[in-house]
């Protein structure tokens, strides 16, 4: 099975409608990215482990790599996985110790765990296929609506096929909302 490498370079993740978030991995020498939507507590975590949160002295990831490393216990990469079942990304985390150790978690641990070990994080080639989208950055830095709308459409084709009608049906909304969201922009980008 090949596999790619997945950069998480800056965090980007920018704010949707109702407090939603959106993280993206580029892949080494691609046009495109893997798009994973993200709660307001997954970008907490991040922001905690990577840029530090006020009030928090010691996030529970730092630990836990301290802790780890004091035993001799590394991190050698970190695998992107997806479950049908629920439509999610999780990690499949890759340990070295007095031996081989495979463990799976949720995403946002895996990515936090790989910055702090400075390991790499991997995808197999079939699954960011079908899940990628094409990078297109705005001048400004942000995420452009057509790449989140491109994450959205695949995310719905994925639960149709997969008959997870719930999730589609929530997607097919938020895919609505953009509409109506980039609709008002473009009246106002005229107006002015």
């Amino acid at each position: 099975m090949k596999r790619i490498r997945l950069d998480i370079g800056a965090l980007t993740a920018f704010s949707t409608e109702k407090g939603k978030y959106i993280f993206f991995l580029y892949a080494k020498g691609s046009d495109k990215c893997l798009y994973v939507p993200l709660t307001p507590p997954d970008v907490h975590n991040l922001l905690a482990n990577f840029k530090g949160v006020e009030g928090q002295t010691f996030p529970f990831h730092s630990l836990i790599s301290t802790v780890l490393k004091c035993y001799y216990v590394s991190l050698e990469e970190v695998s992107i996985t997806y479950r049908q079942d629920d439509g999610k990304f999780y990690s499949r985390l890759h340990f070295l110790g007095d031996r081989d150790i495979y463990k799976d978690a949720d995403f946002i641990d895996g990515i936090i765990l790989s910055k702090l070990f400075s390991c790499p994080i991997y995808i197999s080639e079939k699954l960011f296929n079908s899940h990628a989208v094409k990078a297109e950055l705005s001048l400004k830095g942000e995420i452009s609506s057509t790449v989140y709308r491109a994450g959205l459409e695949k995310s719905l084709n994925s639960a149709m096929t997969e008959e997870r009608y719930e999730e589609a049906e929530t997607i097919y909304s938020e895919l609505k909302k953009l509409e109506k969201e980039e609709k008002k922009l473009n009246k106002r980008k005229k107006n002015k």
